[in-house]
């Protein structure tokens, strides 16, 4: 494998990881500081969204999607690009919301 294949696979993890230790220090945090715990605050849905990256800031079609999903309460986590050939081909929008 490739050094900058193993950078592609290794920096969207770390990204993940730092974002779910974010998220749960932030809930710890305030449940100390308000004393209440709630199952249902634990459960998220999940949404990936791909887009060839060719058209991605041109195509109205995606950002009506993307402000759709806005409106319905998803939240952007990450974007991560995917390579092939060390040319980036897709990116693909992780989006986020409580159930």
């Amino acid at each position: 494998m490739k050094t900058t294949h193993a950078y592609l696979l290794i920096a969207p993890i770390s990204v993940s990881l730092g974002l779910t230790l974010w998220a749960a220090e932030t809930k710890a945090n305030h449940e100390a500081k308000s004393g209440e715990t709630s199952p249902v605050e634990n459960q998220w849905q999940h949404l990936a969204l791909p887009q060839d990256v060719e058209n991605q800031f041109g195509d109205r079609e995606f950002a009506r999607k993307i402000n759709q999903l806005g409106r319905e309460g998803w939240e952007l986590v990450t974007v991560t690009n995917l390579s092939v050939d060390g040319s980036t081909t897709k990116a693909v929008y992780y989006f986020t919301k409580p159930l």
